[in-house]
């Protein structure tokens, strides 16, 4: 997760529905087209997969993305994820790679 520079979440059609779809933006560095060797749609993969769709989530998407690839749409109807408060010990679930 230190590779990123913000991981943004929107909510579709809004936090508040009954269904919710979440879209996952994981934006990284435009000079960095791979990770210490490792393809990003292999760690995208992998961060996925540690958020399984539950209750009113009915549906888990997600892209990583640099600043240029965002529409101002998606960033501003998409609000930012705290990193400095994920932990896989807090959801019982492993740390991603």
């Amino acid at each position: 997760m230190r590779a990123l520079r913000e991981i943004r979440v929107r909510a579709a059609p809004a936090w508040d529905a009954e269904a919710i779809e979440l879209t996952l933006w994981f934006i990284r560095d435009e000079n960095d087209a791979t990770f210490q060797g490792r393809n990003w749609s292999d760690l995208l993969s992998s961060w996925l997969s540690l958020v399984e769709p539950g209750g009113r989530f009915v549906a888990i998407e997600g892209l990583v993305v640099t600043l240029d690839d965002l529409t101002a749409r998606d960033y501003v109807e998409s609000d930012p994820l705290d990193l400095d408060h994920l932990s896989g010990e807090e959801t019982g679930k492993r740390q991603p790679p």
